[in-house]
């Protein structure tokens, strides 16, 4: 999805450069290799969509108010997620602006180390919003289309430097739909003019994704049909694969997740053969993406890697059972 494991190693490296010990420049040196072992180990596994790796993110809120102007970051004002995992809501306290790149360095430094494509991966701005606290006499809304327009200049420059797929990560979408039913018209209208604003410049040639995670699918759908993107990945290794009944027919091309990213537990290449024939039900070959539920940071690197082998040869399985080929130039059966 994007993230590979954040491992000790990582989260030391950060440290060292909050505490001084580490200057910017060492610091990028750390995080080059540590892209270059991700690009790596995907072309290794055989993967076919790959992705940096995240390894310089802390979290997928957190970093981004880090490269956006007008954003303050606590130290130690943890909140609980889930479990014991806990993040630290970063609070607005004046219009976001893009004062720098905010994913373009680490994405084409990856692109730079293979030939396939490699997917920039970006937090949406209903996400971004949700969890934040924002200043008194600020909307929602306001600050939704504020953070919208920041990352439509980013989105610009990737598409402009060649990449050629963008995902957007919008898993607080359903968080904050209005409870009251003659709300949630204009939340919808919010959710798609932000995602619009985002992506909506693209040339057809950059393939837009969305990832949203565990949700009431059938209230997703409205969303997907208003917001149009190509290709959306969702959770649902845990669940019956006829969940996807609710978003059948939509004009764009899906990816279920195949492995649960939130047990330590090895998914074998069986259990993904058979949840994606029974995504099959749903959806045409040339329609579905295999990949993770979600991203992988929670994961020990060998848990990762192992239903990442799994997942290839489920796909390969796949292609073979079905008369099909490996990928070229067109973007069914992306692994």
């Amino acid at each position: 999805m994007g993230s590979f494991p954040q491992t000790g190693k990582l989260r030391e490296l950060r440290r060292r450069l909050r505490s001084g010990e580490l200057d910017q420049a060492a610091y990028w040196e750390n995080i080059k290799k540590a892209i270059e072992e991700n690009i790596r180990l995907q072309e290794e596994l055989g993967l076919d969509v790959l992705v940096h790796g995240e390894p310089e993110r802390s979290d997928m809120v957190e970093f981004f108010a880090e490269r956006l102007q007008g954003f303050f970051i606590t130290q130690k004002g943890f909140v609980l997620s889930y479990g014991s995992r806990v993040w630290r809501p970063p609070i607005l306290f004046a219009p976001p602006r893009r004062q720098e790149p905010l994913v373009l360095r680490e994405t084409l430094y990856a692109q730079s180390l293979t030939a396939k494509p490699v997917k920039a991966i970006l937090t949406g701005p209903i996400t971004l919003a949700a969890w934040s606290y924002l200043p008194e006499g600020v909307s929602f809304p306001e600050a939704v289309m504020a953070l919208a327009e920041a990352l439509r200049q980013e989105v610009r420059d990737l598409a402009a430097r060649g990449i050629r797929f963008v995902q957007v990560d919008e898993p607080a979408l359903l968080e904050k739909m209005p409870l009251r039913r003659e709300e949630q018209p204009s939340y919808l209208k919010l959710a798609q003019e932000a995602f619009h604003r985002v992506v909506g410049d693209l040339e057809p040639k950059v393939q837009v994704h969305q990832h949203l995670c565990y949700s009431d699918y059938a209230a997703l759908r409205p969303f997907l049909e208003a917001m149009d993107p190509d290709v959306v990945s969702v959770e649902g290794a845990r669940q019956d694969p006829a969940f996807l009944q609710s978003l059948k027919d939509l004009p764009l091309e899906i990816g279920p997740g195949v492995f649960d990213v939130h047990t330590p537990e090895e998914a074998t290449v069986e259990e993904m053969l058979t949840r994606l024939q029974g995504y099959l039900n749903f959806f045409s070959p040339a329609s579905l993406w295999v990949n993770p539920d979600c991203g992988l940071k929670t994961r020990k690197p060998q848990e990762a890697i192992s239903n990442l082998r799994n997942m290839v040869e489920a796909a390969k399985r796949l292609r073979q059972a079905l008369g099909g080929k490996s990928p070229g130039g067109g973007h069914a059966h992306r692994t």
